[in-house]
């Protein structure tokens, strides 16, 4: 099987071949995620708190998150700030709740349960979605955006409005092909 086809197991192949593909062909890359979670916890971080958002990989061109996750610990309804965006469960179980937006108010539409080694895509023309690690046990997912993201817009339930909120990391890693 040539190497466009072929399956990315290790994260150091995930770096190299972002490395080398265009923004516009990574749903292509996306589809071959089968990446052994041991691979990625040693860059996962947790909290009690609030989900983590542990940066990989960010260019001008793409960002790469890891994200650890409590047990039912939940995304606030957001939207990507117009960024494609694909989600790889590594390990864990999540639901992925979609909304569509009539009158800027999010409305539900459907909820899937992806399995590990599933990836999930997003963009802000589908409407925007809430993920829930359901899980009793810790979990962990990783987040390939076309773009990165500074800020996006977060639905504020009790106000019933979306808020713009600026997007930090809890750890950034800034791997490159060299780092493996």
């Amino acid at each position: 099987m040539d190497e466009e086809h072929q399956q990315i197991q290790h994260l150091s192949d995930l770096i190299n071949a972002l490395e080398r593909t265009n923004p516009s062909d990574l749903r292509k890359l996306s589809s071959r995620l089968a990446i052994d979670p041991d691979d990625l916890r040693e860059y996962a971080t947790f909290s009690k708190d609030s989900y983590t958002r542990n940066c990989l990989v960010r260019t001008e061109d793409y960002e790469l998150l890891l994200l650890g996750w409590e047990a039912a610990q939940a995304t606030p309804i957001h939207e990507h700030n117009e960024q494609e965006c694909w989600v790889h469960f590594v390990e864990g179980e999540f639901t992925e709740e979609i909304f569509e937006l009539v009158d800027d108010k999010p409305e539900f539409v459907k909820v899937s349960r992806p399995r590990n080694g599933q990836t999930s895509y997003m963009h802000d023309s589908m409407g925007c979605h809430r993920l829930t690690q359901i899980s009793s046990s810790r979990g962990i997912s990783l987040h390939l955006y076309v773009g990165p993201i500074d800020h996006c817009k977060i639905y504020n339930e009790k106000e019933a409005c979306f808020d713009l909120c600026e997007l930090s990391y809890d750890l950034e890693a800034e791997l490159s092909s060299s780092t493996f």
